[in-house]
């Protein structure tokens, strides 16, 4: 099996190998994730540890190269979240995406479905996607995932906040495994920017979120819950279970400081 980060434009692989399993089109699929690059150096050189610097090659991301839907998903991902920016961090979208494919990945996971679905996990939330359109480009299985893991745009009111929360969580469940494991990493994707920015603004983070530390702590803890009730067994979920316990005890500050799991 090989990640894009092994595999360079001319269908060889980082030892000089042939690529087993070359996509269609994947010279429109560099051209893209150079694209992406180029929009994320724009960015301070903060998001090196998701691409590869050497231009010449792909991102180091999860997307693999095992059906074409994925490259797809891709081509979709870019092109209804560009130019869309992360609340708080002002990180390039689609590197938020490509993170949650990775996390996914590096847990063990190549399913195409799966992540195909973290690829496509906010376009019904975040975009003017349609649900036709994923179906259309992604299949079914991928669009039920995609569904399952988005809220209900019927509760966006910030009054509703807390019935939206609950709302997500029994969707993600009602989902099954894949919708749980799409969740599960973008959580902990996250929480790892959350915890870089609360390292690098101390409390004042809390002033982005509609209602401060401890209902965010609460969601974090419900999703735990609802994951460990549903018996899901990954090594994701004890980096989710620690990070939380990592938001619970961070200690009232102003300034920056020094998370225990950078790693994250």
């Amino acid at each position: 099996m090989y990640t894009l980060s092994s595999i360079n434009p001319d269908g060889t692989t980082s030892n000089g190998a042939a690529n087993p399993s070359p996509t269609r089109s994947s010279d429109r699929l560099e051209e893209l994730l150079k694209t992406a690059l180029e929009e994320s150096a724009k960015n301070d050189g903060r998001e090196t540890e998701i691409l590869d610097e050497d231009s010449n090659r792909l991102f180091r991301s999860s997307i693999l190269k095992v059906a074409p839907k994925v490259e797809k998903a891709l081509g979709l991902a870019l092109k209804y979240h560009a130019g869309q920016t992360r609340k708080g961090d002002f990180k390039e979208y689609i590197i938020h995406i490509l993170e949650i494919s990775e996390l996914l990945f590096e847990g063990g996971e190549t399913d195409p479905d799966l992540i195909t679905a973290s690829l496509c996990h906010d376009l019904l939330e975040d975009t003017a996607c349609p649900e036709a359109e994923i179906e259309a480009t992604c299949g079914a299985e991928v669009l039920r995932i995609v569904k399952a893991v988005s809220n209900d745009p019927e509760l966006e009111d910030k009054s509703l906040w807390e019935s939206k929360k609950e709302n997500y969580i029994a969707t993600v469940r009602a989902g099954g495994q894949k919708a749980e494991l799409v969740a599960l990493a973008d959580k902990i994707v996250n929480l790892r920017s959350l915890l870089k920015a609360w390292r690098r603004e101390g409390d004042a983070i809390w002033t982005r979120f509609n209602r401060g530390r401890d209902k965010k702590l609460w969601f974090e803890k419900k999703v735990l819950e609802m994951l460990e009730e549903e018996g899901l067994n990954h090594p994701l979920l004890e980096i989710y279970r620690e990070m939380i316990k990592e938001l619970e005890t961070l200690p009232p500050t102003t300034h920056s400081a020094t998370l225990r799991h950078p790693q994250y």
